[in-house]
């Protein structure tokens, strides 16, 4: 997994004119660990659960797990807040988001039982399976919360991580709804010696994939980019369709080059801009949870030119949360503010973005997250 995590604190300026639901409510996060059982033996397996403060219920819940390096130092490295963006972005869509890491990862517990350079003829499923055995113990440990529903799971991977949930889906457990592959592979390296035919390439991933495929029948969504320096565009289809050919059901992005290594799809900033829109239409194309745009596109429709409009349809549905837009009295000038750690911050942020440009204190709040702030 590339350890890199973008800044995501930039502000968008656009021209715009005026407001109507009340504030985000704050994100609950709890640092934990997870019980589990793998082959009959205990493990702990490091994990941050993010949702709603004010959400009550058994959640519908997202699985979130990460990739890996073949650098020991990274692996015990790796920390699920990494991934407080995409845990942030389930939350803010109703669900409980679960990150994991897996055994030999960060604090987890248990000896790391695979390393890329192990791969050795071809047989990267061995690579993989006792990865997934860790999701399926995970998967297990979560829908016995109180705040769980185990019986409407995805499971969001990156990187080897996205095998590993491609790998989970075909072993059908009970509750798993869907699954989000991003820029799910992998990469193996020499295996010291003469015997090079010893080492994994990348023509065995396919038939890894297609393996998975022939008893995988959940949704998949599949998100890649163009300039991924470990998963070149022909590797990627061809493990696509590998998976389709034997049965398996996916939904296929492969996104323009990103600025950045688009292997790091889930963090760039214009990888967000990608594919959070594809999430989303994914989630609504099969019945998941996700925002109800209506209310807020018919606010907007109804609050702003069609010059604001159009710039809010392009741009500020694509961006992370916690975000906000604030407009100036007049409605000509305003700001956006996006990734921010706080619903409040992004507030801020956006009026005093916006009061720079109008030189005085005549800004307001009119869009935070997925909610029209009504006028005081």
């Amino acid at each position: 997994m590339r350890k890199s995590l973008v800044s995501l604190l930039t502000l968008c300026a656009l021209g715009l004119p005026a407001a109507v639901q009340a504030a985000p409510a704050p994100i609950a996060v709890e640092n934990s660990f997870l019980s589990v059982e793998i082959d009959g033996k205990p493990y702990r397996l490091q994990a941050m659960i993010v949702k709603e403060a004010t959400r009550t219920g058994r959640l519908p819940v997202a699985l979130i797990t990460h990739g890996q390096s073949n650098d020991f130092a990274l692996r015990q490295s790796v920390d699920p807040a990494n991934y407080i963006y995409v845990a942030r972005e389930f939350a803010r869509r109703g669900w409980l988001s679960v990150v994991v890491a897996r055994r030999g990862f960060g604090k987890s517990t248990g000896p790391a039982p695979y390393r890329l350079q192990a791969c050795r003829n071809g047989d990267y499923g061995a690579t993989f399976k006792p990865q997934i055995d860790d999701m399926a113990a995970a998967l297990k440990s979560v829908s016995a919360r109180p705040d769980a529903d185990g019986n409407r799971v995805i499971g969001f991977g990156t990187s080897v991580g996205g095998a590993v949930m491609l790998g989970l889906a075909a072993r059908a457990p009970a509750g798993l709804k869907a699954v989000v592959n991003m820029s799910g592979g992998a990469v193996s390296f020499p295996v010291p010696g003469p015997d090079q035919s010893a080492t994994c390439w990348p023509e065995h991933l396919p038939p890894v994939f297609a393996g998975y495929g022939k008893t995988s029948r959940i949704p998949t969504l599949w998100l890649y980019a163009e300039n991924d320096s470990l998963l070149p565009p022909d590797q990627v289809r061809r493990m696509q369709s590998a998976y389709v050919a034997a049965g398996g059901v996916s939904d296929f992005y492969l996104f323009p080059p990103l600025k950045g290594d688009g292997h790091d799809l889930y963090g760039l900033l214009d990888g967000m801009a990608q594919w959070i829109p594809a999430l989303d239409a994914f989630l609504r194309r099969r019945g998941l949870p996700t925002y109800d745009p209506l209310p807020l596109d018919a606010a907007v429709a109804k609050l702003l030119n069609p010059q604001a409009a159009a710039y809010y349809n392009n741009v500020y549905r694509s961006r992370p949360a916690e975000k906000a837009m604030a407009l100036s009295g007049s409605g000509q000038q305003g700001f956006i503010a996006f990734g921010r750690g706080t619903p409040e911050q992004a507030a801020k942020d956006s009026v005093a973005g916006c009061e720079k440009q109008t030189g005085g204190p005549r800004c307001r709040v009119v869009l935070q997250n997925f909610e029209v702030v009504p006028a005081h």
